[in-house]
């Protein structure tokens, strides 16, 4: 019993890990698109 517990939480922590990466790299193309539609003046605040 213990050692499926174990196993479950481990898969679940995989997982979790699996979405950060996800969301990591979504994150890359978002920033690069949103670069592209920013002209450079813009961030100078």
């Amino acid at each position: 019993m213990i050692s499926s517990v174990r196993i479950n939480s481990e898969r679940f922590a995989e997982l979790l890990l699996v979405l950060v990466v996800f969301i990591w790299g979504a994150n890359f193309i978002v920033m690069k698109a949103a670069f592209r539609e920013f002209p450079p003046l813009a961030f100078n605040a």
